[in-house]
């Protein structure tokens, strides 16, 4: 989605599965698919495992599931609370499309059926179900990222079952299959906190937690915090969820964070806001910052009166001074509501320096 090359800055993520390939090492139930765990010798997107499923000739579903309890692994809790489901695969023969489906702490299932020819989703279920997602994988033909959100509904604590099932070119789970030249390979499964996926976490045997990514000085920024200075950078959000999406955070000369954030759902917008000195500030609404298009953003901060830009035209003021010493692209380092961004170009300048800080910034943008 984005325009140009950039980094990726996402949220703090855990992934629940102990094994992101076979998701367990609990007895899998394969039914009509046979299914082969392998080493590749060859570039895969992650890791170096592969599991390969195939169709046998039988009339009926074609499908594999998986089990998992809180002792293999995946920790879910017992109240409401959204989660994602994501794999990464590669069809082969004639497969077309397939369907993705989980339990809930409810004990409703929901599910999603995906397209690979024109990279669509074709339908979903569950009133729990939201933000069905395919995409390619770049640099790796033929292999698909698919997945979808679900809310766990609340619940004493249950086994979450996980399936993956080939359909035909209806659409329809019972027909009569196609031989061991139709299947898929999986290379990945990921199931985490939150409304949609992050990049990819390998498991081995356990659970993983992922911080937040941050970008930040790597050095000083040799800059008076009572100094005129201004910050612009150009990116783009890949996704309309979370509806909050952090893009960057200074400190006012109080001391309050003050955020730079996205607000989707807000035609979407942009606004900045924080408390400043005890009194919470109004947002500034700042016109669209559009999915998937660059947009070049600037922060002015002039003595005790903070500017917001978008793309030259002025969005607003907040009548508080923020200090660049603090600047940092992202969210806090443990946030778990943001969502990925691209961050193209960054350029930061500074007025009235003394001539002994007459540089810009030393360092580099450290990651």
């Amino acid at each position: 989605g984005s325009t140009g090359p950039g980094i990726v800055v996402e949220r703090a993520s855990r992934t629940a599965l102990p094994d992101s390939v076979r998701l367990s090492n609990a007895t899998m139930s394969q039914g009509t698919l046979s299914a082969v765990t392998t080493v590749s010798a060859g570039s895969i997107p992650i890791g170096t495992r592969v599991v390969s499923y195939r169709e046998n000739t039988a009339l009926g579903s074609h499908f594999y599931s998986q089990t998992l309890t809180s002792t293999t692994g995946a920790v879910v809790p017992n109240t409401a609370a959204d989660y994602y489901y994501s794999v990464m695969l590669k069809t082969f023969g004639v497969l077309d499309t397939i369907m993705l489906s989980t339990s809930a702490l409810n004990r409703s299932f929901p599910w999603a059926k995906f397209t690979f020819s024109t990279m669509t989703v074709h339908s979903t279920s569950g009133s729990n179900v939201f933000n069905a997602r395919i995409e390619r994988c770049p640099g790796f033909s033929g292999v698909y990222r698919i997945g979808f959100g679900f809310n766990s509904g609340s619940g004493s604590t249950q086994d979450l079952e996980f399936i993956i099932q080939t359909l035909d070119n209806s659409h329809q789970t019972g027909f009569t299959g196609r031989g061991s030249g139709v299947g898929f390979d999986v290379y990945h499964n990921q199931l985490e906190d939150g409304q949609d996926w992050t990049s990819p976490i390998e498991t081995t045997g356990t659970a993983v937690q992922r911080a937040a990514d941050v970008l930040e000085p790597d050095g000083d920024w040799h800059i008076d915090n009572n100094r005129t200075w201004a910050m612009a950078v150009k990116g783009s959000y890949l996704s309309a969820r979370p509806d909050t999406q952090s893009f960057a955070q200074v400190l006012s000369q109080q001391g309050e964070t003050v955020t730079l954030a996205i607000t989707p759902s807000q035609n979407p917008q942009l606004h900045m806001d924080g408390v400043v000195g005890g009194t919470t500030r109004t947002p500034i609404p700042a016109g669209n910052f559009e999915l998937g298009v660059g947009t070049t953003l600037l922060i002015n901060s002039r003595s005790v009166v903070t500017d917001l830009y978008r793309d030259g035209a002025s969005q607003g003021s907040m009548s508080a001074a923020i200090t660049s010493s603090s600047l940092r692209l992202g969210a806090t380092v443990s946030a778990t509501a943001m969502g990925a961004i691209v961050v193209e170009r960054f350029l930061f300048c500074s007025t009235n320096l003394s001539p002994s800080n007459s540089q810009l910034f030393s360092g580099n943008i450290a990651a």
